[in-house]
């Protein structure tokens, strides 16, 4: 049984925003055919205030991003700074995190956006850590359309401190035509250590024929 089934009980709700669509994005690798390319708010701009401490676990850390984790005594410190890729990177300097088995960034895809996804649409997701990680990584792509959820799950790869993940819509359980969220989970596998960073996450779709 998966340590994070929390997206089924509780998955978070994306706002509106067309105007928060940069594409093509900067200092993010292309892909040919895109259609549309997207960061999450806490990558994407300055965060006011940059460093802030105190979250615990269902709070969010932006307008788009949600701390999530199996225990409920943790607490996060966030610092964000600018980054190499020129988006901005973030830290979580993390309070006896030993008991947690798992810890989540949940980012809420655009709900313009998300309802405009279908089948013959890839999804690339392009993180950076940073660093290798220590630990089990994942990244799952949820798709809900009403009380459902479609989802897909890929780990990290061994030794990279940074990867892309496509994401194939054909091979993917939704139904595109009610489709009104979708969101990405990065997920933290115990042992966790003090301090996490991601220095970006970056979403570009584009048409399968591309592959």
């Amino acid at each position: 049984m998966a340590l994070w089934p929390f997206s089924r009980r509780r998955p978070p709700q994306p706002v509106p925003d067309p105007e928060h669509m940069p594409a093509p994005l900067t200092g993010c690798a292309p892909v040919p055919g895109l259609i549309w390319g997207w960061r999450p708010d806490l990558w994407a701009a300055a965060r006011k205030p940059a460093a802030q401490d105190g979250f615990q676990p269902w709070q969010a850390l932006s307008g788009d991003v949600t701390l999530h984790s199996d225990d409920p005594r943790l607490t996060a410190s966030l610092s964000q700074r600018p980054a190499q890729s020129g988006a901005f990177g973030i830290d979580l300097h993390l309070t006896d995190p030993g008991a947690a088995r798992y810890l989540s960034l949940s980012s809420a895809l655009p709900l313009a956006d998300a309802a405009r996804i279908t089948r013959h649409d890839i999804l690339s997701i392009d993180v950076d850590l940073g660093t290798v990680p220590d630990a089990p990584v994942f990244l799952r792509l949820n798709l809900g359309w009403g009380p459902n959820v479609g989802e897909q799950t890929q780990a990290w790869p061994a030794g990279a401190p940074d990867a892309r993940f496509a994401f194939d819509l054909f091979y993917m359980a939704f139904d595109n035509r009610v489709l009104d969220k979708a969101w990405i989970d990065l997920i933290f596998e115990a042992p966790l250590a003090d301090h996490l960073a991601v220095e970006d996450i970056a979403l570009q779709r584009h048409p399968r024929a591309t592959l």
